[in-house]
C-alpha cells in the first residue's frame, strides 16, 4: 500500500481540535505509540532509504501490535513511500523480536508519542506529541488533493511540511543536544 501524508509541526494542538469539531471530524481514540526501529549492522535498511518499525499501541486499555516495512520515499508532493503491515498480538512481541534477530536484524531506535486519532472526509488525522520535538498535525489520505483540503480546513495551508520520520528527528535533536541514548520517552 502507498502511504501518503503531510507532517506539519504545530505550537498547540488546542486550536486543531477545535477546527476538527467544527469541521465535523469523527474522534477515534487516545493512544500511546512505542515505536521500535530494527536494522542489520551494515545498516542495509537505512541504506536504501527503507525501515523496519515494530509498534506497540495501548489504545483505550487495549494493546495490539503492528510490524511495519516502509519502503524509499517516493517523488510526490508530500511523503509518499510504500507501507506493508501486519498486525500481532502484543503476546508476539517478543517471538517477533526473536525472529528478527535470528535474521540479523537489532533494534537501534526507539521512542514513545501521544497521538489523537480523528477522520475527516476521505483522511486520517493524527495530532502527535512527541517529546523532546512537540506537537505535530499528519494527515494521511488517499492523494494528495484530499490531504491537501483537510490541511486548508484546519488552518495549516502554508506551513512547512517535514519530510523525515520521528525517528530521525529525535536523533537529530538528541545530537544537537548532546546526548547519546537509543530511547526516547515521556518523563514518567
Amino acid at each position: 500500500m502507498l502511504e501518503i501524508e503531510a507532517k506539519i509541526k504545530v505550537g498547540s494542538l488546542k486550536q486543531i481540535v477545535n477546527l476538527l469539531e467544527c469541521a465535523g471530524a469523527k474522534f477515534l481514540g487516545d493512544s500511546i505509540q512505542n515505536d521500535s526501529f530494527f536494522d542489520d549492522a551494515q545498516k542495509k535498511l537505512k541504506n536504501q532509504g527503507s525501515g523496519l518499525r515494530l509498534r506497540v499501541e495501548t489504545l483505550q486499555a487495549c494493546k495490539k501490535a503492528v510490524l511495519t516495512l516502509k519502503g524509499p520515499k517516493q517523488h510526490h508532493r508530500f511523503k509518499a513511500r510504500k507501507e506493508d503491515e501486519i498486525e500481532m498480538s502484543p503476546e508476539d512481541i517478543m517471538k517477533v523480536e526473536d525472529m528478527l534477530s535470528g535474521l540479523g536484524f537489532s533494534k537501534f531506535f526507539e521512542y514513545e508519542k501521544k497521538r489523537q486519532m480523528w477522520e475527516l472526509d476521505e483522511c486520517s488525522v493524527c495530532l502527535d506529541s512527541v517529546p523532546l520535538l512537540g506537537d505535530f498535525v499528519e494527515v494521511e489520505g488517499p492523494g494528495a488533493d484530499e490531504i491537501e483540503a483537510v490541511i486548508v480546513k484546519l488552518g495549516l495551508s502554508g506551513s512547512e511540511h517535514i519530510n523525515a520520520g520521528y525517528a530521525k528527528l529525535l536523533k537529530n535533536k538528541l545530537k544537537e543536544l548532546g546526548v547519546e541514548t537509543d530511547k526516547v520517552e515521556f518523563d514518567k
